[in-house]
């Protein structure tokens, strides 16, 4: 059953890509990018946790302002009474960007990611193997021009929920980050 999941989901993203390959956007321009994310928590007085994630991604210019990619989570957690574990979610995604006057990209973001990351009920993480994640954000990214003018700092936020949705815990994130476009002076999105 695991193998025909995988076989669609393989199926599916690349019969996607495959239908916007047809126009003049495609591949017009990519994008690499990184950002680690620090949150510490005091939940109680006696108990204190922090997470760290680090989140790597790439993705492909597939439309006038869309693209499409794949991302890495990879999360270290430990807190004051509990061990410290790593967990990780990886998946794809697609961004929709308003803005096309500009090389500012205001986008939303909608992903499937799948991962061993849980939120218990009390708050706890633990490891819950083949754990599914529907992810939505919404993202801006800066150019910083004197660096690079291909160098953009993300500012955006994250949402995930495990499926099925059944339970009102979910993981968020914030990012501050780091994106580089590739072949930025020839995207049509300037």
């Amino acid at each position: 059953m695991k193998i025909l999941k995988f076989i669609v989901y393989v199926v599916f993203f690349q019969s996607s890509l495959l239908c916007f390959g047809q126009n003049k956007y495609f591949g017009s321009s990519g994008i690499i990018g990184t950002s680690v994310t620090y949150i510490h928590n005091y939940e109680k007085i006696i108990e204190h946790t922090s997470e760290t994630t680090w989140n790597v991604n790439i993705a492909l210019n597939v439309g006038e302002k869309m693209y499409a990619g794949m991302q890495l989570l990879t999360m270290y957690t430990k807190g004051s009474n509990r061990p410290s574990a790593n967990y990780t979610i990886y998946g794809v995604f697609g961004q929709y960007n308003f803005l096309n006057i500009t090389r500012r990209r205001l986008y939303a973001e909608g992903s499937i990611n799948r991962g061993n990351f849980y939120i218990n009920k009390d708050h706890s993480f633990s490891y819950k193997y083949d754990t599914w994640y529907v992810g939505t954000g919404i993202c801006y990214d800066h150019p910083i021009k004197k660096i690079s003018p291909n160098l953009f700092v993300e500012l955006s936020g994250y949402v995930y929920v495990p499926l099925p949705i059944n339970q009102d815990i979910y993981y968020t994130q914030y990012i501050i980050g780091l994106n580089y476009r590739l072949n930025s002076k020839n995207s049509l999105v300037k």
